[in-house]
């Protein structure tokens, strides 16, 4: 028995030194060469990447690492096998087919990319461990939440924004590093000055320009994936919120855009099946006019605080640094603008008013009903219906999408939220 227990204990030695030694070498000598058509992924990434395969047969995706069978951890932390298993089990059907190239030599595809970088920020952060595996595997590793443009963003992201999180030792701390200082007084989010942050290799000359990105109402679609919002210069709420949850996974922070398809105020408040307004209002549009004052539309960010274990938002544009602040007065008992003297009782409009067909929804590509996890139900959107009965999607800004060859929707396909109402309406 005591032969068995070395043995064991050699064995979980093996597995650990690795990652001891990879974790204390500096960061940006993984990033090394990075920008160039010669970039290799560091050694010990690359050996995690040797001998996954992965393959479908009667419908089950499964995995191999050097032959071994791979499991979905169930503790931190994830290995690239563990990762690319459980993005082929949750992420689109029509992305298994193609996703654009990698940037890397040893990748494949942007998929290999996603998590090669995915690695790094693990075990760069001081946090990561703090993290529930099942919270990084769903809020961290997807490189989707919409169907926006496929863009290999991890890469560059990682590389330009991750020297103003490596010193600290929480998501909050983290987020706040990334939104510091708060978006007003003339004052932008440090995410937003896009050529002041650069890595030892960028092959760019940027040292003479300033290029700084703008809020842009009105502006999704065209703007919604985060090099929309980098190629245009501006975003609208969707834009941005975009971009600062891809920024926060690049960082190892799990995050995902929240919002609502709909407020519940001004013409379009209360039920679909009492107001039409309201079915007008998921569409974009009375089929003459579309957009602009149709879209009564808001997205913002929710992030995992590391220390609380819990989800918390940031609107955006950020104008405070700190968590549950900016979109509304929120109180963890009684939700958003809740007010001792009165309750709920002068609750017009915003996230305090959300109720049926005004819900507020955060994106997921989780496909397990775990609230501890995500915070509220899961919803699949194929199956959302107003109250007058009617099938509606929250992309509400592209209602008609659909497939290229036989015109078949996709505004409501493949789409999963965690319906967050609760958290947000005013309780008395």
């Amino acid at each position: 028995l005591l032969g068995k227990l070395k043995m064991k204990n050699f064995v979980l030695l093996l597995l650990l030194v690795p990652l001891i030694s990879h974790a204390e070498e500096d960061w940006q000598s993984w990033i090394g060469r990075f920008g160039h058509d010669d970039y290799q992924l560091p050694d010990w990434v690359k050996s995690q990447m040797e001998g996954c395969k992965c393959r479908r047969q009667r419908g089950k995706i499964t995995c191999t690492k050097d032959g071994h069978p791979v499991a979905v951890p169930t503790t931190p932390p994830f290995t690239f096998c563990s990762a690319k298993l459980w993005l082929l089990n949750h992420m689109p059907e029509f992305d298994l087919a193609f996703l654009p190239p990698a940037v890397t030599v040893p990748g494949k595809s942007m998929l290999d990319d996603n998590i090669a970088f995915a690695l790094m920020a693990q075990n760069a952060t001081r946090f990561s461990s703090s993290i529930p595996i099942e919270v990084q595997l769903t809020y961290i590793l997807p490189y989707g939440q919409f169907h926006e443009s496929r863009v290999n963003w991890r890469p560059l992201l990682f590389s330009k924004f991750f020297a103003l999180v490596q010193n600290t030792t929480n998501t909050v701390e983290a987020m706040q590093a990334i939104t510091s200082p708060p978006w007003r007084g003339g004052h932008i989010n440090a995410f937003l000055n896009w050529t002041a942050h650069t890595w030892p290799a960028d092959p760019a000359d940027v040292s003479a320009t300033k290029y700084f990105l703008q809020w842009g109402s009105s502006s999704t679609p065209p703007v919604l994936s985060p090099f929309d919002f980098v190629a245009y210069g501006y975003a609208s709420c969707t834009g941005w919120a975009t971009l600062i949850t891809y920024v926060a996974r690049a960082m190892g922070i799990p995050a995902r855009t929240t919002g609502t398809p709909c407020w519940n105020s001004g013409m379009f408040a209360g039920l679909a099946k009492d107001n039409p307004n309201v079915s007008l209002c998921w569409h974009g549009g009375n089929g003459k006019s579309f957009g602009g004052s149709w879209l009564n539309n808001h997205n913002w960010v929710e992030y995992w605080d590391s220390v609380k274990q819990e989800w918390v938002f940031i609107n955006d544009p950020p104008t405070n640094l700190k968590p549950d602040t900016g979109l509304c007065t929120y109180n963890p008992q009684h939700g958003c603008n809740w007010n001792k003297k009165n309750g709920c009782k002068n609750v017009k409009g915003g996230p305090a008013a959300a109720s049926r067909d005004h819900e507020i929804f955060a994106v997921t590509w989780s496909t397990t009903d775990d609230p501890k996890v995500n915070g509220g139900p899961l919803v699949d959107i194929a199956k959302l219906k107003l109250s007058n009965g009617e099938a509606v999607s929250n992309l509400v800004w592209s209602p008609n999408l659909s497939s290229p060859l036989d015109d078949m929707p996709l505004s409501n396909v493949g789409l999963r939220v965690i319906n967050r109402t609760e958290f947000y309406r005013c309780r008395d």
